[in-house]
């Protein structure tokens, strides 16, 4: 091989992490996984339900209580951030010989938190992930998950599942949730430092996206 062509191999193969890591596709689709609708839809409803503005991310692990936090507005437009865990898992396979089969355990209290939000901090929020989602590619359904994991993400009344998002930018968007939940659960005298972590949080998320780097 020349040294030229040499160089060019060299150059294509430093460039394809880069080109790789500018594609993000997600293995995420519009709706529910197969088989998983009717689950679903029990599972949000008992966990605060759905709302036709804001963005709500529901946790199906396959082991273990279901889980959701939203922020969304109430009727009188006040945004809040809402997180609640079922109190027993709600996908319950029984094996009893009176009621062999799957269940789905909605006679429960699931545990609630909420904290109010200012406005425009979550339409700060809302608009982030509108535009990264506007930016990434998905499947044109939901995937069949068998056992695993189902993540599902619905922004202003349109829903998205499949696997939790592995992608840079979504990630960092996601690591965000940990500071939602911390305000959902925290006292009323910590909120306005909560709302402050999650403005540094958003802002640096900004200067990254100016340099390139989300």
């Amino acid at each position: 091989m020349s040294a030229g062509l040499r160089g060019i191999c060299l150059a294509l193969l430093a460039a394809a992490p880069l080109a790789q890591a500018q594609v993000c596709t997600l293995d995420m689709g519009p709706g529910w996984p197969a088989a998983t609708g009717n689950y679903g839809q029990a599972a949000v409803s008992l966990l605060g339900g759905e709302h036709a503005d804001g963005i709500a991310w529901l946790s199906l692990p396959k082991r273990g209580s279901e889980s959701q936090l939203q922020l969304a507005p109430d009727e009188q437009g006040q945004w809040w951030v809402v997180r609640a865990r079922a109190e027993e898992r709600i996908h319950h396979i029984s094996n009893d010989r009176n009621s062999f089969g799957v269940q789905l355990r909605l006679e429960q209290q699931p545990e609630i938190q909420r904290a109010p939000i200012p406005t425009e901090l979550a339409q700060r929020i809302l608009a982030h992930w509108q535009r990264v989602l506007a930016q990434v590619q998905m499947a044109e359904r939901a995937p069949v998950m068998g056992e695993e994991d189902i993540f599902s993400l619905q922004l202003n009344g349109q829903r998205y599942s499949g696997r939790e998002p592995g992608c840079s930018a979504l990630v960092r968007l996601l690591d965000q949730r940990a500071l939602l939940e911390e305000l959902a659960g925290s006292k009323e005298k910590k909120h306005e430092k909560r709302y402050e972590a999650i403005g540094r949080a958003l802002d640096k998320y900004d200067e990254r996206v100016a340099e390139g780097k989300a």
